[in-house]
């Protein structure tokens, strides 16, 4: 796991400004804007005290740009890529992904990568949907919202990712779409880490062939560019 804090110390939920949770030996990534002159630290962690070993760290630093990752400026979504289709283009504006708006959703484009895992990054921009859907009790979300549909290849686990840099957001998951009985998961903005704007859904088991709906809502009536970051790691 890798993060970024504002403080060394404590409190650590309240100064955190980016993480990555992602399960496994993967390379982690994580972006974020930085300001002169203030200090930021970086950790490295893992999910168990009996998960360790030697890490290489790469850091970059760059002025503001299409492409980088980050949302700035007049910026309607910054993926980090130039790939078009994927819900953001190569200029940094927001593309419709067909079907996203009602169930069953628009369909994660699974690549294979290291280790047997599968992986997809795509953006949604719920500030022209419809508000269809909530999560069940607290998790709530009553503001627009889009579906993504993954089908995993393999058994396995999910991790998600969901980065929404201008709003508060909700992020669940449900087996059967249009029944919100199915809700698998959950993680919704916390006020006492009011930097973090990334939701995170980690250890979701999944089966081959069966379909896993994610749902990225908004709290507040609240809505924005959400962009996914899905892994699929083998047992």
């Amino acid at each position: 796991m890798l993060g970024a804090r504002l403080t060394c110390v404590a409190p650590k939920a309240a100064t955190t400004i980016a993480k990555s949770c992602t399960a496994g030996t993967s390379e982690q990534k994580i972006a974020y804007s930085v300001t002169a002159g203030q200090p930021f630290y970086i950790f490295v962690d893992s999910n168990n005290a009996a998960n360790l070993g030697l890490f290489e760290l790469s850091v970059s630093l760059g002025s503001p740009s299409c492409g980088d990752g980050l949302l700035t400026g007049e910026e309607q979504c910054d993926d980090g890529n130039e790939t078009a289709g994927d819900g953001c283009s190569a200029s940094c504006t927001s593309e419709d992904l067909p079907g996203s708006d009602v169930c069953p959703g628009a369909d994660a484009v699974l690549a294979a990568g290291a280790e047997g895992t599968y992986g997809a990054r795509l953006t949604v921009s719920t500030g022209n949907a419809s508000a269809n859907y909530a999560g069940l009790l607290t998790c709530g979300g009553p503001g627009r919202d889009r579906v993504v549909r993954v089908v995993p290849p393999i058994d396995g686990t999910m991790n998600v990712e969901m980065a929404t840099p201008r709003f508060t957001s909700v992020l669940y998951a449900r087996s059967s779409c249009a029944d919100p009985q199915s809700q698998l998961k959950c993680n919704v903005f916390n006020s006492d880490e009011p930097s973090n704007t990334t939701r995170v859904l980690e250890n979701l088991p999944v089966v081959a062939g069966q379909p896993v709906f994610l749902f990225a809502d908004g709290q507040a009536g609240e809505s924005g560019a959400a962009t996914f970051q899905i892994v699929i790691t083998p047992p």
